[in-house]
């Protein structure tokens, strides 16, 4: 019963982990494609990857390297994935609080970016409270 239990929740995780790379790659189009919708009082607050140059393409490429090294740590039950993951969900948030710039954008980046919260609070959650052991074993389970 245990390892059915088990099974039921790596097949969970993974589901959750190839929905939660689709929402980022839709929500990286996303970002290309706001500053262009939005009114010319409000376009000055948005994120324009144009205006942050080699250095900005750099770290976001950086960025979506390892946040896919942290999905595939998760997909194989890896305990580094699961704290890379978890690092990567509370970095951005803390370099929210510490920009001094307000955020723009638009209402359907608004819901991505709110799906890709509650997708991410899952995953946190089920890694840390119900997958323990799973982890723990360093391994993937069928």
């Amino acid at each position: 019963m245990q390892a059915t239990v088990g099974r039921r929740a790596t097949q969970i995780l993974r589901g959750l982990v190839i929905v939660d790379v689709v929402i980022t790659i839709v929500s990286a189009a996303a970002v290309l494609v706001d500053p262009q919708i939005l009114p010319a009082d409000l376009k000055k607050y948005a994120v324009n990857l144009a205006e942050t140059g080699r250095f900005g393409t750099g770290v976001l490429v950086v960025v979506a390297a390892v946040s896919l090294a942290a999905d595939v740590g998760l997909w194989m039950l890896k305990n580094w994935g699961r704290v890379l993951y978890t690092a990567m969900i509370i970095l951005p948030l803390a370099m929210n609080l510490l920009s001094p710039e307000p955020e723009v954008q638009s209402a359907y980046s608004s819901l991505l970016s709110d799906l890709a919260s509650m997708l991410e609070g899952a995953i946190l959650l089920l890694i840390w409270a119900f997958m323990n052991d799973q982890f723990r074993s360093g391994g993937a389970t069928a």
